[in-house]
């Protein structure tokens, strides 16, 4: 991430404008949401590409995107013996349409690498959630470090630093039983044995793993960076009673049943 757009954006407030890979991103993210709204038979591939033609066509012409396909053209304009060119903007519906074709590209991956049919409820167990907490300088200290309980972990003048994001699916998935993997279903108020898994729709390019073991290596851990620090929040915020579940999803799981799977 640029360290400059990031000091605008953020700490300035100057948004930068939408661009057709963040309109792509967003949209199939919305979509993608919407789709386990849908009893598990009916998540197919057919209705997940309509709940992204609906929305694009509620939104494409909203202040953020409306822009995104226009063209500059250039007009004649004639006026008694004289004659000057002028320009003025027009949608350009064949670049629109190829957009929206490499958006249906990206959902069918989608389905190549998961079928929602299969996710069983009460899988989601949260979409689109929030997670944010206040981190040590020290990594030995905070909530689950393993000096949380030191007699300086509450000074008010420890260095510390926000984090925050959105965490696109929280699933439960079934382990073995152990002592510290109590999860209590939402529906059937009975106690399950598992953990959460962090899942993180992307819709960038994927990383080529084409390379030695040891840079492959690398390239996996750096694009696991971001499930890494989403697992750090949730596992801080849980573990300080600090989670704004919409439900109890969350409510009887320990910050140390986070895994990244």
């Amino acid at each position: 991430a640029c360290p400059q757009s990031y000091l605008f954006q953020y700490l300035y407030g100057i948004r930068q404008p939408t661009t057709l890979p963040l309109a792509r991103g967003r949209l199939c993210h919305s979509a993608l949401e919407q789709l386990f709204d849908l009893k598990p038979h009916e998540r197919t591939l057919e209705h997940l590409n309509n709940l992204f033609r609906k929305n694009w066509s509620e939104e494409r012409l909203k202040d953020d995107y409306k822009n995104l396909f226009d063209v500059d053209v250039a007009v004649s304009e004639e006026s008694g013996h004289s004659s000057s060119t002028a320009s003025e903007f027009i949608r350009d519906l064949n670049k629109e349409r190829e957009w929206g074709q490499e958006a249906l590209g990206l959902l069918d991956n989608y389905y190549e690498l998961e079928d929602p049919r299969l996710v069983p409820r009460t899988n989601p167990i949260e979409r689109e959630m929030w997670v944010q907490t206040k981190l040590n300088m020290d990594a030995s200290k905070g909530v689950t470090g393993t000096n949380s309980n030191s007699s300086n972990s509450n000074n008010i003048d420890e260095a510390k630093f926000l984090i925050r994001g959105i965490v696109d699916r929280l699933d439960f998935v079934g382990i073995p039983n152990t002592p510290r993997s109590a999860f209590v279903d939402e529906n059937t108020n009975n106690e399950r044995s598992g953990c959460i898994r962090i899942v993180d729709y992307k819709t960038g390019k994927a990383p080529d793993f084409k390379y030695s073991p040891e840079t492959n290596e690398r390239i996996a851990n750096e694009n696991m960076w971001q499930l890494k620090i989403y697992a750090l929040l949730l596992r801080e915020m849980i573990a300080a009673g600090k989670t704004k579940s919409k439900g109890r999803n969350l409510k009887n799981v320990l910050g140390t049943d986070i895994r990244l799977m």
